[in-house]
């Protein structure tokens, strides 16, 4: 499963978050290489979330790709991790030729043969780039949060999606972002009616809106918090479920040190306390 996407049920539920932070725990705990592709066109946010410096904007995007990927995929803060956008581009690029099914079958082609993880943030925009994107993945987990919104329309994206050409047995995985304890909604049963299985969730928390808000990573945050450590736990969760250890991989996955670092952590905890 080499390209595995990250679709909201309604736009806002925190797909973007999720993928910045398997990006990084990708980077700490393996020595793939990974690739961010953001599909959106008016308001692609991987780029400020995985890197420290500022894009120019005469540089050229995803869209301009002729066949060499250094010129559009660019280097981040994170060992190993690379990533792919639009860059200030309008509705205007949005009606252009460029946003067809070549193009990304194209750049997707080319990215696969390169990378061993692509990581795919796929836009709510009702774009080919997007739409192909999604096809092309390999899996894609669903995110929903416990808002009126999501709940009441979760079929509707779903049954849009299967609509554009993505079969539910890749998209029937769901995680539950920002759930709230003291609302009784019988969101998983909603979940679960819709036909999707739950992986995991993560609670409403203000640390992690804090760290949001300024775009800082979440994964490996030395904290109290409750939000930030069952964060922590679903992306650990979620490394399990992606990327299944096997001797042909075994090379690849390299756990010691990231473990050495997270029992130093618990310590150090322990004995703040």
């Amino acid at each position: 499963d080499k390209v595995i996407g990250f679709r909201n049920i309604v736009p806002g539920c925190g797909a973007s978050t999720i993928v910045q932070n398997i990006a990084i725990a990708l980077s700490e705990k393996t020595k793939f290489n990974i690739c961010v592709l953001d599909t959106n066109f008016l308001y692609p946010v991987q780029y400020p979330l995985l890197s420290s410096s500022e894009l120019n904007g005469k540089d050229p995007d995803f869209l301009d790709f002729s066949g060499d990927l250094s010129k559009v995929v660019r280097n981040t803060t994170y060992q190993n991790v690379y990533i792919a956008q639009l860059e200030h581009r309008t509705v205007v690029d949005m009606l252009s030729g460029k946003d067809t099914e070549s193009t990304i079958t194209k750049f997707m082609a080319n990215l696969k043969s390169y990378f061993d993880v692509i990581l795919v943030d796929l836009s709510s925009e009702m774009t080919n780039i997007s739409i192909h994107s999604a096809i092309k993945c390999n899996r894609i987990y669903q995110v929903a949060d416990t808002s009126l919104k999501c709940l009441y329309y979760i079929k509707k994206s779903l049954n849009t999606m299967v609509t554009l050409g993505v079969p539910m047995a890749k998209a029937n995985k769901v995680i539950l972002n920002k759930e709230l304890d003291d609302v009784v909604l019988g969101v998983e049963t909603a979940l679960k009616d819709a036909g999707l299985t739950l992986v995991g969730t993560i609670p409403f928390s203000m640390d992690i809106a804090v760290a949001c808000a300024s775009g800082k990573r979440i994964y490996g945050t030395m904290s109290k918090s409750r939000g930030i450590s069952a964060f922590n736990s679903l992306i650990e969760k979620l490394l399990n479920d992606m990327v299944e250890k096997t001797p042909l991989n075994s090379g690849y996955m390299d756990v010691s040190k990231e473990l050495a670092k997270m029992e130093e952590s618990q310590k150090s905890l322990k004995q703040s306390k």
